[in-house]
Parts: C-alpha cells; sequence; structure tokens
C-alpha cells in the first residue's frame, strides 16, 4: 500500500469518526482502522479535538502513546486499547512510527488550553516510550507547565 492510498483511508475513517450519529460502534472501528494503518496525523486531530464525546479523543490519544512505547521489531505488533486489540499492517515502519508518535505527543503537551488529564496522557507515553530527548527539552523550556517538568525530573532520576 502506498502513501497515496494509506492517506485516502484515513481521510475517509475521519468523515466516519467526525460523524457521531453513525454511532460509536461505527466510530470505534474507524478509530481501530486509524490504527492498523498507522495514521498517526489523523489520531492526533482527534486527540486535539475538543468533542462532547472525550472518549475519541481519549482513545486517539492513547493509541499514541502506544505507538511511541512500540519497543519491537517484529512483524506482526499489534496496539491494545482497552478491550481492542489492532494488529498493525505488516508492511509498515514500526519504528518511524514510534519517533512520528513521539513528536505528535510532544506537540500535543506544547499546545495551549488543553486539558491537564489529557496533557498527563500524552507525558506518560514520552517516559514510557523512553524518549529523553523531548523530555529534557519540555523540562528546560521555561514555558512549560511546572507540574510536567517536575515530573519529567522524577523520570530522569527513576532512571538513573
Amino acid at each position: 500500500m502506498d502513501d497515496q492510498d494509506i492517506l485516502m483511508d484515513c481521510s475517509k475513517f475521519d468523515k466516519i469518526i467526525s460523524t457521531p450519529s453513525l454511532g460509536d460502534s461505527a466510530r470505534r472501528q474507524a478509530l481501530q482502522e486509524l490504527i492498523s494503518n498507522g495514521c498517526l496525523k489523523s489520531l492526533f486531530g482527534h486527540a486535539q479535538t475538543s468533542s462532547r464525546i472525550d472518549w475519541v479523543r481519549n482513545y486517539s490519544l492513547l493509541a499514541l502513546t502506544k505507538f511511541a512505547s512500540i519497543n519491537t521489531a517484529a512483524d506482526e505488533v499489534a496496539i491494545t486499547l482497552q478491550d481492542d486489540e489492532v494488529l498493525l499492517d505488516y508492511s509498515l515502519d514500526k519504528e518511524k512510527l514510534k519517533l512520528k508518535a513521539a513528536k505528535l505527543l510532544f506537540l500535543f503537551l506544547t499546545l495551549e488550553n488543553k486539558p491537564r488529564k489529557f496533557k498527563k496522557i500524552a507525558l506518560m507515553g514520552l517516559i514510557v516510550g523512553e524518549h529523553w530527548d523531548y523530555c529534557i527539552e519540555l523540562e528546560q523550556d521555561s514555558s512549560t507547565k511546572e507540574w510536567i517538568q517536575r515530573t519529567i525530573q522524577s523520570a530522569l532520576k527513576a532512571k538513573k
């Protein structure tokens, strides 16, 4: 599957997720398709969308944290969220996905006006995935919230 096919698949599923009238089951299936196809930008978009339905936002953000903490080069990799196990497409480069997810979590943490509970999830994704370069950058940035800096400092101490 080339990049163009993946982009077309992503937008098709984005439309389903953005249509609440299709129901939660269809939206959950569409989110699983985004995960399976490695549509990280789409997941990022849904993670930052203000919605009455927090579960879409939460599910998307948790998926990004799972991608950021992939620790295998095996061909068969699954992302497990809640009771769902989603197999990733075999053709996807797991290491590239891991790095891209970390970058998106870092960007999420720099966004203004995002609820703390969601920023905590993003931060844990960086820490569990051991993306220390992003953590250190956040920790040293004077505009970063104090609780984020303290959490990173604690994680760095525990790492040593």
